[in-house]
């Protein structure tokens, strides 16, 4: 099963996302490294939906940012995954 986790806007949610993934029983998923946790920008929505633009998984696992990323990617670009959770959807848009 194709499954791409993406995490909120801390490094730490990779984290969460792959103990997440791995108590379900999910083997080798996708799990997005955002740019902005190796540099000094603010999360960039766009850019982390443009990278998902082609792929269709089986499943998305998504917190907070990665709600608003997954949603970007399934409205602006060919992003369809056949299912998706999406945890904690935050109520106010972060700045691209």
């Amino acid at each position: 099963m194709q499954v791409i986790g993406l995490p909120g806007r801390s490094r730490e949610t990779k984290e969460w996302m792959e103990r997440l993934l791995a108590s379900l029983g999910i083997a080798e998923p996708a799990i997005a490294h955002y740019q902005h946790w190796d540099s000094e920008i603010e999360a960039d929505v766009s850019y982390e939906a443009e990278r998902l633009h082609d792929q269709a998984p089986e499943l998305v696992v998504a917190k907070s940012l990665g709600t608003l990323i997954a949603a970007s990617a399934f409205a602006l670009y060919s992003f369809r995954p056949k299912a998706a959770v999406l945890i904690g959807v935050p109520l106010c848009n972060f700045s691209p």
